[in-house]
């Protein structure tokens, strides 16, 4: 489990993920959302288990959410009863979190026992960390790069997160702390392929819901997904006062297609001096989560 973060197993015998988002449709119409796009809700074929306890490589089984299951639950689990390779993949990063397991005949030997299992798993592990930090590095050596303006203010570029096509992610903005002039502009660009961010500053008010949950008579409850935490809002100037959001960077493409944007970047100008911490959403609990992916802009 990702912390902070959200995964789940999902075995779809070679058909498409589902989306991650679908619209909320009331008797064949589509609820609209407070702020005018039709209200988006967490796919529930992503969002819940389905039920199935055993696997013979056709049709779909998924865990659902990990950050769903309460602690009292047990782990997922899942019976294999047929023999084969079964690809299966975390339906919210199924651009690079994929694996395989594969099923033998029964009372045929393994090719390792568990504790073999369980080294490969630490060698993978520290390989991806290797990855990582490496990626991480070569982002501090390159970021922040300032870009001078005629008005004699500077644009400073900060990374939102790291990671190519592999399963090595750094979910931290680079640097972490940026000192910039008055009047400077500070550009944050989505560098996780596959991998939403928002830069999001709260300016006084109360931390913004990503998620609200609308209980329903019967079934699972309805996941909607806020537009609060998905959309822009704040303008292009921040001097300490307001909500000011970047919405969702990198959004996956069904999204993107919904609200037909993918912006990758996000500006911001900081007119007055001061120190102003913010927070991804997605990644953090709040501007002062330190195992978060926060950040400080420090305006002299």
């Amino acid at each position: 489990m990702g912390v902070p973060g959200f995964h789940t197993v999902l075995f779809t015998s070679g058909a498409d993920v589902p989306p991650l988002f679908v619209p909320d449709i009331v008797d064949g119409t589509p609820v609209p959302s407070p702020q005018g796009p039709p209200r988006l809700l967490l796919n529930p074929a992503i969002a819940f288990p389905d039920g199935r306890t055993e696997y013979d490589g056709t049709g779909t089984a998924t865990s659902g959410l990990d950050v769903l299951r309460t602690e009292d639950q047990p782990p997922y689990t899942l019976k294999f009863t047929t023999e084969g390779s079964f690809d299966y993949q975390c339906a919210i990063h199924n651009l690079v979190m994929k694996a395989t397991i594969t099923v033998q005949a029964a009372g045929s030997a393994l090719p390792t026992d568990a504790a073999g299992y369980d080294a490969i798993a630490q060698d993978e592990m520290t390989k991806l960390i290797a990855e990582g930090q490496a990626a991480s590095e070569a982002a501090m050596s390159a970021m922040p790069m300032a870009t001078p303006a005629s008005s004699g203010a500077s644009t400073w570029d900060v990374a939102a997160g790291v990671g190519g096509m592999s399963q090595a992610r750094v979910m931290r903005f680079i640097p972490r702390e940026l000192t910039i002039k008055a009047g400077d502009t500070v550009r944050w660009t989505d560098m996780t392929v596959g991998e939403p961010h928002t830069v999001t500053f709260l300016g006084g008010t109360e931390p913004p819901e990503d998620t609200l949950i609308e209980p329903q008579a019967s079934g699972m409850p309805k996941l909607i997904q806020s537009f609060d935490t998905l959309l822009p809002a704040g303008g292009d100037t921040f001097d300490g006062t307001g909500y000011h959001n970047s919405g969702f960077l990198g959004l996956p493409p069904d999204v993107a297609a919904v609200l037909g944007t993918n912006p990758e970047s996000y500006e911001l100008t900081f007119p007055t001096a001061g120190e102003y911490p913010y927070y991804c959403v997605l990644h953090a609990g709040g501007p002062d989560d330190e195992q978060g992916m926060i950040g400080k802009i420090v305006v002299q």
